[in-house]
């Protein structure tokens, strides 16, 4: 239950709404709250761009690619000799759209965070709150575990590309100030400085321990939890029960 960018700011920055628009106007079929497959989905998405300008499109394909490839090989394995064979495309095509293979695997996830967070369930705030952690949780442990190859090299991509991590950061901070605001939305009773410390503290641990409890149920295969690879019933019982009690339980009538 947690929420990346580039730091080189010029070309990039101009290419976000081509490469976001997938997020922006995710297809009809996918409503609020519908789990998806970012791979597939990218390589859907070509079908509608065929009367684009070619540029838009050969951008596309990369970007679909790139996902194919990093859930095929993992960032470790990514080149850009993987990316342009797999399209029969010349090498020189691709370094018209992106600078290396770091630059394409971090717009694919920029696009990844950004559908997930445009699909996230609606209207959770006026559910009891049990409810409303058990409809995200089953939308977020969905999405992850449909996303895990493809998530498999993202520690790796952090390590070329910082910025990655930092914008993590951000958006765990984002999303714990919105828990921190529905805390208070439901129990409205005045809190001093110190306990809304306390309770960002709490909501910050309950993120991370959620993120890692996904890493090694879906990326690592930790021993112990293979099992659970195939139960995201049992996932989302223990990380809602965990939100609640860390979270919410002193607050809920």
């Amino acid at each position: 239950m947690s929420q990346s960018c580039d730091a080189n700011q010029g070309e990039t920055r101009k290419a976000v709404p081509k490469d976001l628009s997938v997020a922006k106007q995710p297809p009809a079929t996918l409503a609020p709250g519908t789990p998806f497959h970012l791979a597939e989905l990218l390589q859907e998405r070509l079908q509608t761009l065929r009367r684009r300008p070619k540029r838009q499109r050969t951008r596309a394909q990369i970007l679909a690619a790139t996902a194919r490839q990093m859930e095929r090989l993992g960032y470790e394995g990514l080149t850009v000799e993987s990316i342009t064979e797999s399209l029969g495309m010349a090498r020189g095509t691709f370094y018209l759209h992106f600078r290396d293979r770091s630059h394409a695997a971090l717009t694919v996830l920029r696009v990844y965070h950004a559908l997930r967070s445009r699909l996230r369930p609606r209207g959770g705030s006026a559910m009891p709150v049990r409810e409303a952690i058990t409809q995200f949780n089953v939308y977020y442990v969905a999405v992850y575990a449909r996303n895990a190859q493809l998530l498999m090299g993202r520690e790796s991509l952090m390590r070329d590309r910082q910025e990655l991590a930092r914008r993590g950061s951000q958006l765990n901070a984002k999303w714990a100030e919105r828990v921190l605001a529905d805390v208070s939305k439901r129990h409205p009773r005045g809190r001093s400085t110190s306990d809304q410390s306390q309770l960002l503290l709490r909501i910050r641990g309950a993120l991370a321990m959620t993120d890692e409890l996904l890493r090694q149920i879906y990326l690592v295969r930790a021993v112990g939890l293979e099992r659970f690879t195939n139960n995201e019933r049992a996932v989302v019982t223990a990380i809602s029960d965990m939100w609640y009690r860390i979270v919410y339980a002193e607050v809920d009538p």
